[in-house]
């Protein structure tokens, strides 16, 4: 139960990481802006 919890945390992460990369590509402010409200 807990490494399936863990292995979709990972899983999302890396979503979340590859989303704000996709952005900041093509348009570093919203970027920024969405990184502050997700920090």
């Amino acid at each position: 139960m807990i490494n399936r919890v863990f292995t979709l945390f990972i899983v999302t992460g890396l979503a979340m990481s590859l989303y704000n990369f996709i952005i900041l590509k093509d348009n570093p402010t919203s970027a920024n802006k969405s990184s502050l409200v997700l920090n």
